[in-house]
């Protein structure tokens, strides 16, 4: 049946687009302003993927163009000529750092902190003088006492933790202390606990700050990133540890894995341990491009199961597969082996991002095609709800379905590159994702969308190819 509908969606499609119809279309005009500026910069710790940075200036407020991208860069444009960029501050909110999920947080950088022809940079250090409260009283003296409780050169505060080792291990421990949750409200600590005029010097800070306000568990995981961050060699060390670690409790998260009612216990969890290690070498391997790494998130690791045939699949009770169980403890050397067959390809998967309403505001105004996406990509909208329910799971037959709905959902929003990107990205079973392209087809087509059409129907055409070989 399935192939029938597919084939039927071919030929209609085929021969709407044959009769040459077309898009529907739009112009946009812009209107540029006179006397304006703008700022570009990094939010570097290291690179920030994804975070949504503002300048505020007084009462005015302006948002950067995009989200940072891999690199941690941002452009904020069509600022006021008559705004003195000095008296205002840089804010970055959420983003993902190798990894280390930075929503709820908050870095800052005042732009007095930087010259004419400075980078302007967006960090743990920048973040910690912008909150001092007695900033307004002197730069100088900020930096001075900043320095110092960071055991650096006043002149390093300012600089690039990409550029200096111990700039980058001092920047990493405090994000690492700010992603802890205190262990009375359940909040992240942030970037605000540190205080450097009470807190001399970092191991003071966290002696007498940080333990207590963090439970026992806590503590032994974050001396445990310490005591890795302070033994790396060099920048892309850091980098590695951060998201190997990152990647090895997703997987152990994702699986789930129980070993109390095997026979060897201590066997199985030896067995699963080093095959665990195996797959987070091999996906950080795959992320891995010259001195930096691609951004890792959900997707990204969903993909890498699905390539390496270990995708997960768990029954009504949420028990794990038993063949996949099996492989995952069974022997290592032939865990390693079937994985070295694979190839894992996930640098260029992005996934789907949303926007966090309460961190991100955009100026719409009465431009109704503006609102629409700004509600559409944030997490109130209904395909954000969705989201939100996807993020329970790694199993496809739980996961596919979901984003068949968000690609319908996207089309029907206007969305419809949007729609084909999230069938070709995130349903992995070979049906489901067939069948999903003939829905996307179909309704694109009642949108007159034709020429998009054809572009799914080659995309399910090559498709449908694979997954009438393999069958």
């Amino acid at each position: 049946m399935l192939n029938k509908k597919v084939y039927f969606s071919l030929v209609l499609s085929s021969v709407l687009f044959i009769t040459g119809c077309s898009d529907s279309s739009s112009d946009s005009n812009e209107n540029p302003q006179v006397s304006t500026k703008s700022i570009s910069g990094n939010v570097i710790d290291p690179e920030v993927y994804d975070a949504s940075v503002r300048l505020m200036c007084g009462s005015s407020v302006f948002n950067a163009s995009e989200k940072t991208d891999d690199d941690g860069k941002f452009t904020i444009e069509k600022i006021p000529g008559s705004i003195n960029l000095k008296d205002c501050s840089l804010t970055s909110s959420g983003g993902v750092d190798n990894g280390d999920n930075l929503s709820d947080l908050t870095l800052k950088a005042p732009m007095a902190l930087f010259e004419e022809n400075d980078p302007v940079l967006i960090t743990p250090l920048t973040t910690i003088v912008a909150n001092h409260k007695d900033l307004d009283k002197g730069l100088n003296l900020v930096l001075s006492e900043v320095a110092t409780f960071a055991g650096l050169d006043k002149e390093k505060i300012k600089k690039s933790p990409l550029k200096d080792i111990q700039l980058a291990r001092i920047s990493k421990k405090l994000t690492k202390i700010a992603m802890l949750k205190d262990k009375t409200s359940g909040k992240k600590l942030g970037f605000t606990i540190v205080n450097t005029t009470e807190q001399k010097s970092f191991q003071n800070f966290f002696e007498n700050q940080v333990k207590k306000n963090i439970s026992a568990e806590s503590l032994k995981d974050i001396q445990e990133d310490i005591t890795a961050i302070d033994n790396s060699t060099n920048i892309l060390d850091i980098k590695n540890k951060t998201i190997k670690k990152n990647i090895r409790n997703t997987l152990n998260s994702a699986y789930g894995i129980n070993c109390s009612s095997e026979s060897n216990v201590s066997l199985c969890e030896e067995n699963y341990k080093v095959n665990i290690e195996l797959l987070t070498d091999t996906i950080t391997t795959a992320l891995k491009n010259g001195e930096k790494f691609a951004p890792v998130n959900r997707y990204k690791i969903r993909k890498a199961l699905t390539d390496a045939n270990l995708s997960v699949s768990k029954d009504a009770n949420n028990n794990l597969d038993s063949d996949l169980f099996s492989h995952l403890t069974g022997s290592t050397s032939y865990f390693k082996k079937e994985l070295e067959k694979r190839t894992i390809d996930i640098k260029d998967i992005k996934g789907i991002t949303l926007y966090n309403s309460k961190n991100y505001e955009k100026v719409v105004g009465n431009d109704n095609n503006a609102r629409l996406e700004y509600y559409t990509f944030s997490e109130l909208s209904h395909i954000g709800e969705a989201l939100k329910i996807a993020q329970s799971s790694f199993d496809d037959k739980v996961l596919d379905p979901i984003y068949q709905e968000v690609a319908i959902g996207y089309i029907k929003l206007g969305f419809y590159e949007e729609a084909i990107t999230v069938v070709e990205e995130n349903i992995f079973q070979d049906s489901v994702q067939l069948s999903a392209y003939l829905e996307v087809i179909e309704n694109l087509i009642k949108q007159n969308q034709t020429t998009i059409a054809n572009k799914a129907l080659n995309k399910a055409f090559n498709d449908f190819k694979e997954y009438g070989a393999a069958r």
